[in-house]
C-alpha cells in the first residue's frame, strides 16, 4: 500500500472548535486504521478500530446535529441524511469484518473513509460555516471546550458534567403498558452510565438488525 498522509488542517476547520476536535479524532482513527493495516495486523486489532470509529462517528452526529438544530440551520435534515447513510455503511463494514472479513478490501475501506470526511467537512459542514458566521459560543448553553483526552480524568469529567447539564433530553415514546416500566428502567439505567449502560447500548447496536446480503449490498463501495 502507498505510503500517504492524511491528516487535519486549519482548512477543514468549521470555526467550532469542539466540532474541530471531533473532526480530529476521526482523522486520527483513520490514521490508526491505516496504520494497522500497512502493519499486516490481524483482523482481531483492526475490528476494535472500527468499533471505536463507529461509536465516536455516533457521538459527534448527534453532536454537530444538536448544535444546528440549536441554531436552526436550514439545511439539517439534508445533513442527517448523509449522516444517517455514512453511519449505515460503517455499521454494514463491522457486521462483515464479524462474518465474512474475506470479503472486505482494505485499500476501499480506507480510500471511502478518508474521501468522504474530507468530502464531508469541505462539501457539507462548510455550509453551517458560513451559516454560523462565528456565531455559535455566545450562548450560555453552547459547549465550547474540546472533548479532552481520556488520559486526563479530570477534564474527562469536566466534561462529562458539562454534557449532562446541557444535553440530557426528555423522550416521549408511545409502548405498551406491560412495557412501560422496562423502558423507564433502560432509560435510568442509561442515564447512570457505565457497564450496563454499555451492555445495554450493544444489545440495540444497529448492526444487530443487518444479514450477511444486506450488509454487503450497503457496503458495496468496500467490497472485494
Amino acid at each position: 500500500m502507498a505510503e500517504h498522509e492524511f491528516s487535519w488542517s486549519l482548512d477543514y476547520s468549521v470555526g467550532i472548535d469542539i466540532l474541530d476536535y471531533d473532526h480530529q479524532e476521526l482523522f486520527a482513527t483513520v490514521n490508526d486504521l491505516h496504520n494497522a493495516i500497512s502493519d499486516g495486523t490481524e483482523s482481531d486489532v483492526i475490528v476494535p478500530i472500527i468499533d471505536r470509529l463507529s461509536k465516536y462517528v455516533a457521538e459527534h452526529f448527534q453532536r454537530e446535529e444538536h448544535i444546528l438544530s440549536e441554531y436552526n440551520f436550514p439545511f439539517l435534515a439534508d445533513h442527517r441524511r448523509k449522516h444517517h447513510e455514512f453511519a449505515r455503511v460503517i455499521y454494514a463494514i463491522r457486521h462483515i469484518l464479524a462474518n465474512c472479513p474475506e470479503r472486505l478490501s482494505y485499500d476501499k475501506l480506507l480510500n471511502f473513509l478518508e474521501n468522504w470526511l474530507v468530502r464531508h467537512i469541505m462539501g457539507e459542514d462548510m455550509k453551517y460555516k458560513a451559516f454560523m458566521r462565528g456565531d455559535y459560543g455566545r450562548r450560555d448553553t453552547d459547549i465550547v471546550m474540546p472533548i479532552p483526552s481520556k488520559k486526563d480524568s479530570e477534564a474527562v469529567e469536566t466534561y462529562d458534567e458539562k454534557r449532562k447539564e446541557h444535553e440530557l433530553v426528555a423522550i416521549t415514546v408511545h409502548v405498551p403498558v406491560q412495557l412501560a416500566n422496562i423502558i423507564r428502567r433502560c432509560a435510568r439505567v442509561l442515564q447512570l452510565g457505565g457497564e450496563k449502560a454499555d451492555r445495554l447500548e450493544e444489545l440495540t447496536d444497529p448492526i444487530g438488525y443487518l444479514n450477511n446480503d444486506e450488509a454487503l449490498k450497503i457496503a458495496k463501495i468496500v467490497i472485494q
